[in-house]
């Protein structure tokens, strides 16, 4: 017998490209959906997203993103944040190191320390 349970729903087939280097640096566009699609980040008023305590933290941690990461930067206007979902860009840019090494010349902390 499996370990897993053959009652848990499938997962939708990956819409990534198969080889593709998704660290390389470039723009990518992101969508992140809240499960079973409920309103966890607010509510629509007239055509507005009016955030709740989840959304804000969403838009903050979106932002932190690229605070804690060199090599990405963000932009307010390439994101929005509906009731049940996000949708963002996110650019990666070439720092020519490794994640540890490039965090270490930002910081000033030796990797692996």
């Amino acid at each position: 017998m499996s370990k897993y349970s053959s009652d848990l729903p499938k997962r939708k087939p990956s819409k990534r490209l198969p080889g593709y280097d998704y660290s390389q640096e470039g723009a990518y566009f992101i969508t992140i959906c809240t499960h079973k699609m409920h309103n966890l980040f607010g509510v629509m008023d007239k055509n507005r997203v009016i955030l709740n305590n989840f959304g804000k933290l969403v838009e903050s941690e979106w932002y932190r993103t690229a605070e804690l990461r060199v090599n990405v930067e963000i932009y307010s206007d390439e994101f929005i944040i509906m009731p049940n979902h996000f949708h963002g860009i996110i650019w990666i840019q070439y720092v020519g190191a490794t994640g540890s090494v490039a965090r270490a010349n930002a910081t000033g902390i030796q990797p692996n320390s």
